[in-house]
């Protein structure tokens, strides 16, 4: 076997160190996307709630990352926004 391909104990060591390390950074920093996240689609989902009783609202943010809000208060919101979605689902598939 080559030699200069060896690592020591302590080489070995402080590179595993290193690759905890980086893990660790983008671990949080995927934390904190993901908290942002969730921020601005509770502020987009408080935002309609003003103006609408119960929704749904289906798309993609920015980053191109799905995104999918509802909201219904009761068991009758919940059902409308069903035979609703049905109806649109039936329109789309249908249109031509």
């Amino acid at each position: 076997m080559d030699d200069k391909f060896e690592l020591s104990e302590q080489d070995l060591k402080d590179l595993l160190d290193e690759v905890s390390k980086i893990t660790t950074r983008n671990k949080e920093a995927q934390a904190k996307e993901h908290a942002k996240k969730l921020d601005l689609d509770t502020a987009l989902g408080c935002t309609l709630k003003e103006f609408l009783s119960s929704f749904v609202l289906i798309g993609y943010d920015l980053s191109g990352d799905k995104v999918i809000i509802r909201s219904e208060d009761t068991p009758m919101q919940q059902d409308a926004l069903k035979s609703f979605l049905l109806s649109y689902i039936q329109l789309i598939m249908y249109e031509g």
